[in-house]
Parts: structure tokens; sequence; C-alpha cells
């Protein structure tokens, strides 16, 4: 099963493991790191 379709259920009925942050903070955080390494025209930078 590719990890994009995993269920954690299984983690959290055999660990009590829950995610520590939601899906919509978790991608906020990495779209905010992401590297910069376009100029705001779309051209890469040098």
């Amino acid at each position: 099963m590719s990890w994009q379709c995993s269920d954690i259920a299984a983690a959290a009925a055999a660990l009590g493991w829950a995610p520590a942050h939601s899906l919509d903070a978790s991608l906020a955080a990495l779209w905010e790191a992401r590297p910069r390494s376009f100029a705001a025209d779309g051209v890469a930078a040098s």
C-alpha cells in the first residue's frame, strides 16, 4: 500500500499513537520551508 493511502488506525490501536500536527498545519509548514529557488517572475534564480 502506498504511504499516501495508509491508515494510521493500526498505529493508534497498537501504540496509542496520534499525529501531533494536523495535515493542514503540516502541509502549510512544508510549503513555508520549501527552497526559494525561483524569482517572482518564475525564472530560476542563479
